[in-house]
C-alpha cells in the first residue's frame, strides 16, 4: 500500500471546544433594513394600484368616467421621485378611503330602511376602506438618485 492512502486530512478534524463557541453574530444577515424598506415600498405601490383599480370600478358603476381615469392613473405617480407626487397619491388614497366609508354608510342606511341584511356588506366595504387607507400609509418618499428596489441603481448612495 502506498503511504498516501493512509494519510489523514487534518482539515476534517473536530474543532476544540473553545473553537466551537467562537462565532460572530451578524444581525444584518437576518435582517437587512434597506431590503425591508424596499419591500414596504413595493407593497405600498401594489396596494395603491389595487386601490386605484377598486375605486375606478366603483366610479365606473356610477358612470363618472373622469374619476375612473384618475383612479387608474394616480397610483403610477409613485414611480416619480418627487415629494409632491407621493403626497398627491397619499391624498388621493385618503379621499378614496373616505369615499368607501361614505358608500358604506349610505348603503347600510338603505338596507336598514328596507329591513335587508347589511352587516356583511359593511364588513366588506370596511375592509376595502381600511386597505385603501393602509396603502396611503405604506407609500414613502424616495430620494432622487436612489432607486428603491425596482432597479436598484445605487444602494450605496443612501449609505454615504
Amino acid at each position: 500500500m502506498d503511504e498516501s492512502e493512509h494519510s489523514f486530512n487534518l482539515s476534517h478534524q473536530r474543532p476544540l471546544p473553545n473553537q466551537v463557541l467562537q462565532f460572530e453574530f451578524n444581525p444584518s444577515l437576518l435582517y437587512d433594513r434597506n431590503e425591508s424598506k424596499n419591500m414596504t415600498r413595493k407593497i405600498g405601490m401594489v396596494g395603491s394600484v389595487v386601490s386605484g383599480v377598486l375605486i375606478s370600478a366603483h366610479f365606473l358603476r356610477m358612470e363618472i368616467l373622469p374619476l375612473v381615469v384618475l383612479g387608474l392613473v394616480f397610483p403610477w405617480l409613485t414611480l416619480i421621485k418627487n415629494v409632491w407626487a407621493t403626497r398627491m397619491v397619499q391624498i388621493l388614497l385618503a379621499l378614496a378611503a373616505a369615499e368607501w366609508v361614505r358608500t358604506l354608510v349610505g348603503i347600510a342606511r338603505q338596507r336598514q330602511d328596507l329591513s335587508q341584511p347589511w352587516f356583511r356588506m359593511a364588513v366588506i366595504l370596511g375592509f376595502v376602506a381600511c386597505f385603501t387607507a393602509g396603502s396611503a400609509f405604506l407609500i414613502r418618499f424616495r430620494k432622487a438618485g436612489v432607486d428603491d428596489g425596482i432597479g436598484r441603481l445605487n444602494d450605496k448612495i443612501s449609505n454615504t
